[in-house]
């Protein structure tokens, strides 16, 4: 769970700063097939823990691009009058989802094996062709990924993380660290 909280953190602020430069329909398409990549990885090769950790946090990655996403969707491309509905809608989905969620893994688990909760994004691929179909094609705009800010992000949210899940000082000293050059790196570019 980690190394997915990880990921998804880093993640969900990268696909943030790609959606002001490139096409929402292609980042979110891209996402669900990373995620679902990470899901067969992870069923594959079950057998093996470091092979489980790394499908894990390949889930993150693709699985990141839709919360950045979709509330950018959202705001680019329904009216204000329309967007507390929306926002509700999907509140809603994903409340029914945090409390489905347990139940329904832990019935797979029992029932079947805890590798088959692998299984189940791979339905989200229904999804692919209504946002091929209902999101606009948009052109590449203006602009360049920060690479070095990237990195400083991605090193100070993973190592504010981990601190959160082992609370060892060494990890809360190293996020301080990396947080301390990234405002530098932001404040200087």
């Amino acid at each position: 769970m980690t190394i997915f909280l990880v990921f998804f953190g880093i993640g969900s602020v990268i696909y943030g700063r790609l959606a002001d430069l490139f096409s929402l329909k292609r980042l979110i398409i891209i996402g669900l097939l990373i995620y679902n990549c990470g899901s067969v990885l992870g069923f594959l090769m079950q057998s093996s823990y470091s092979f489980v950790i790394i499908a894990r946090s390949i889930q993150g990655i693709g699985g990141s691009a839709i919360p950045a996403l979709i509330f950018v969707v959202v705001a680019r491309y329904f009216t204000p009058s329309e967007r507390g509905k929306i926002f509700g809608l999907i509140t809603s989905t994903v409340s029914l989802g945090i409390g489905l969620g347990p139940v329904i893994g832990g019935f797979i688990s029992a029932s079947l094996h805890w590798s088959y909760l692998f299984l189940i994004p791979l339905l989200m691929l229904i999804a692919i062709p209504f946002f091929a179909k209902g999101l606009p094609d948009e052109p590449r705009r203006e602009g360049k990924v920060d690479i070095q800010g990237a990195v400083l992000v991605s090193f100070t949210v993973g190592l504010f993380v981990v601190y959160l899940n082992f609370s060892q000082w060494y990890y809360l000293v190293g996020f301080l660290g990396f947080l301390t050059v990234f405002i530098y790196h932001i404040l200087n570019n």
